[in-house]
């Protein structure tokens, strides 16, 4: 089973400490993926990678730093081994290329439903061969279903995908797309 849990919203050593609580509570083949969202500071997000290198649960830091340290990102990618995912920096396809050449090859979130045209997602996805992760944006049914199919297409097969959303929809939405259809 793969968790994701939001870090940087509390002190480093406050989160630090219920990281260790938590690693000891998770079942041994558990995969762990630590989200930051952008918002550590450079130094925090060195102690986290220093803490999780040692760690084998942990499958990725995601997005570390905010996208316009994508350079830092870059230099720790190298630095430690932990990797390193980018979201963020990566939501539209033009920032999936342009962080490709610039030298990322960690792992790259893609969240289908808001990077652009799935077929050009396709192509760069196939033609550099990209470690992905996808993962789900609030979007219509249709969207996530969209968004479901270019995942198992495209995906990193050993990664799990992140589609936790669903839980904020009441299912409204079917209802009206389903009496949409049977009056079509």
């Amino acid at each position: 089973r793969t968790f994701k849990w939001k870090i940087g919203t509390a002190t480093v050593e406050t989160e630090l400490k219920l990281f260790n609580q938590l690693r000891q509570q998770l079942p041994p083949s558990a995969q762990l993926r630590l989200d930051a969202n952008g918002g550590l500071r450079e130094p925090a997000a060195h102690q986290w990678l220093r803490a999780t290198d040692e760690v084998s649960m942990v499958e990725f830091v995601e997005q570390p730093l905010p996208p316009e340290q994508f350079d830092s990102m870059l230099n720790m990618a190298h630095q430690y081994t932990t990797p390193i995912a980018l979201d963020e920096s990566v939501a539209t396809l033009n920032q999936l290329e342009t962080a490709y050449q610039r030298g990322w090859r960690g792992i790259f979130v893609i969240k289908a439903a808001i990077a652009g045209s799935p077929q050009r997602l396709r192509e760069l996805c196939q033609a550099y061969q990209l470690d992905t992760v996808f993962s789900s944006a609030l979007t219509t049914a249709i969207g996530t279903q969209a968004s479901l199919q270019l995942a198992a297409e495209l995906s990193n097969p050993q990664r799990a995908v992140g589609f936790g959303v669903n839980h904020w929809f009441t299912g409204e939405e079917e209802s009206w797309l389903e009496q949409l259809w049977n009056n079509h």
